[in-house]
């Protein structure tokens, strides 16, 4: 069954504005569930409900407490939300906790709202008046500015159909959001239900998320695998991005899950002790913020304590705001793009907030002027600017994917952004196709150089060997100079992009630069003839490659590439792991061995080795030798035709 469209409707505005009272009205639950919640009409925890509008649209509804010390709670259930019921009470007018929900809801990105003014039968037609002019000042600027404003009274029923109405025709303007591929949805309730398990409900912030998925609780509480999943009461085979999801979790080892938790596909979000941002300090707040002052950090449903760092000022006055970089006491499992809130540490004020510009920076000295450029380009919000940022922080190589998660971007505009800045010589793209490498171009040619620089400096110690350096020790040798592991994939397709324009080249199982000959001196050529002369002068009892590495007098790594010349020319033949032969004398002992076979049927060891004049230490693996070939078979002690003895 096809679900309906559904979008994430929040409630906001100060204690007692009927919050609570009006969700009832319109969905028929009343979400004022505890003790005392009930006791003192005051709504404590988060609430969470839904209903359809005419047009079919399920509206999931969040609602959330008003009172100032209840904040934390309201922040848990305001990330995500498509828009806002902002309420505020005809017999009260604006009160603080009003313009603090709102300017929360403006720094948490919230685009979209209708204004509700709400206990219209308490009031007067022109007191009404006077509120709704004091609701018009207060929304002046703001995302509320050109909100509809709808005057309702949850006792009567006054202006209720209008309020659906209205909500019905936002939820058509609304465009779906664009969303990472991976799932990820912050916890913000966590209970156990009997014969269930654990069950926990959130905002699906990215991609989707089915039965028998397994996910990672971050920051590191384990894995869970999900076992159902309801959204809006109804059981449902898949939860996308944007839903108000319950997920009944089966935990494994020992792992816990609680409000303020990150559930994501696994090994795609790490946690993070620092973000980079611009801060942005309300008016209302009552002083500066200076460097190094410790705040609580709010990221979704979670809390967390960190100092901010000012990065291009000295300190931030009320109204202001300035680029900085909040280290915290503990890791978050944090997007670049997700919208946060700095309180004071004492919680009673807030202090204000921004957006992540870096959810993964390196850790910054202050006033550097490449920084605060860095974050400037970053705060355009410009995917190809960001992806090029990205690549460049990166150093050798990123996949693709891991920055469209690292971004909360759609792969296939990731994509094109990097195809962009392909075309355009900033970025190198390497395979494969589906999930291809990424590398800067700066990158790139400090890669490049390393590369030729170690392969001129290899050539130049041994100018004997046509050789150069395997894909291991070449990878070996760069991870060492840049500090860290470099990933042997990207690392391998950017030897063979080297190759393709022929800056080197392969021989055999080495990479060397591609004008690079072997070079052989006077007591090179000595050094060959002698070598050659070991083979031919015991043409079947040569010495075996390990005595002569010791008795040649010269590096081990020469004589090897000398006699991989002379096998790569044809001259040596491996027989063994052990033992090379001359190619010519293995040739003739073979066209003896197949005419002794043909004129008497069988051969022993013995045999063989008076035949060709060796001993028992050379004669097993020549055969054994032969037997692969398929010039003869083993039979016990005998060797017989085999199939290639008339070839």
């Amino acid at each position: 069954m096809a679900q309906a469209p559904t979008l994430v409707m929040g409630t906001a505005g100060h204690v007692d504005h009927g919050k609570t009272t009006l969700v009832k009205k319109l969905t028929g639950v009343d979400l004022d569930t505890l003790p005392e919640e009930k006791e003192r009409g005051l709504t404590i925890n988060l609430g969470f409900t839904s209903f359809d509008t005419p047009s079919g649209y399920r509206i999931g509804v969040v609602d959330v407490p008003g009172h100032r010390r209840f904040v934390k709670t309201m922040l848990a259930g305001a990330h995500g939300l498509d828009f806002v019921l902002f309420l505020v009470a005809a017999d009260d007018s604006v009160m603080p906790q009003t313009r603090e929900h709102l300017q929360i809801l403006r720094l948490l990105g919230v685009e979209r709202g209708i204004t509700v003014l709400t206990k219209t039968d308490l009031v007067e037609p022109d007191l009404r008046e006077m509120v709704g002019e004091d609701i018009k000042e207060l929304a002046a600027g703001t995302f509320l500015e050109d909100a509809s404003l709808i005057a309702v009274s949850s006792v009567t029923g006054e202006g209720i159909p209008d309020l659906i109405k209205t909500i019905d025709g936002l939820a058509k303007e609304i465009r779906q959001r664009e969303r990472g591929a991976y799932f990820r949805m912050f916890v913000d309730r966590s209970f156990t239900v009997a014969g269930a398990g654990t069950v926990v409900t959130g905002t699906a912030l990215a991609g989707s998320v089915s039965p028998g998925d397994e996910l990672e609780i971050l920051p590191g509480r384990g894995k869970a695998r999900v076992r159902k999943i309801e959204i809006h009461g109804e059981t449902e085979e898949r939860a996308r991005a944007g839903q108000r999801t319950a997920i009944n979790l089966r935990l494994v080892d020992k792992a816990s899950v609680s409000r303020g938790d990150m559930l994501a596909t696994p090994g795609k979000i790490t946690p993070t002790y620092m973000i980079d941002a611009r801060l942005e300090v309300l008016d209302g707040y009552p002083r500066a913020v200076a460097h190094w002052t410790r705040v609580r950090f709010y990221l979704g449903a979670l809390e967390a304590f960190g100092r901010v760092v000012l990065l291009d000022a000295e300190k931030i006055e009320p109204g202001d705001s300035a680029y900085v970089q909040i280290r915290l006491e503990s890791p978050i499992p944090a997007v670049t793009g997700e919208p946060f809130i700095v309180r004071d540490f004492s919680s009673s004020w807030t202090i204000g907030g921004g957006k992540i510009l870096d959810a993964h920076p390196t850790k910054h000295k202050r006033k550097r002027s490449l920084v605060v450029s860095d974050l400037e380009r970053r705060e355009k919000g410009y995917l190809e600017e960001v992806v090029e940022l990205e690549a460049k922080k990166a150093g050798y190589f990123v996949a693709r994917n891991d920055i469209a998660t690292a971004l909360d971007a759609p792969i296939d505009r990731l994509g094109q952004a990097a195809s962009a800045l392909s075309g355009e010589g900033k970025i190198i793209i390497l395979p494969p196709k589906k999930s291809p490498w990424v590398m800067h171009r700066e990158a790139w040619d400090r890669l490049v150089s390393r590369i030729m620089e170690m392969l001129k400096g290899h050539h130049e110690s041994l100018p004997q060997l046509e050789t150069g350096l395997s894909e291991q020790e070449l990878r070996e040798r760069v991870s060492r100079a840049a500090g860290t592991e470099v990933p042997d994939e990207p690392f391998r397709h950017a030897l063979e992009r080297l190759t393709e324009e022929k800056a080197i080249k392969q021989v055999e199982a080495t990479y060397a630069l591609s004008e690079h000959s072997a070079s052989l001196g006077e007591d090179d050529q000595a050094a060959l003839a002698k070598i050659r002369a070991a083979y031919s002068e015991n043409p079947l009892t040569p010495p075996a490659t390990e005595e002569l590495y010791e008795s040649s007098g010269l590096p081990k790594q020469v004589v090897r590439g000398f006699l991989d010349k002379l096998l790569n020319e044809g001259e040596l033949l491996r027989v063994s792991r052990e033992f090379l032969f001359e190619a010519k004398s293995i040739d003739a002992a073979r066209d003896k061995v197949i005419e002794f076979i043909k004129d008497n049927g069988q051969m022993t060891v013995a045999q063989f080795r008076d035949l060709v004049g060796t001993t028992r230490k050379y004669a097993i693996p020549i055969l054994n030798f032969f037997d692969n070939q398929g010039y003869t078979v083993r039979d016990g002690d005998y060797r017989r035709p085999g199939p290639g003895a008339d070839g």
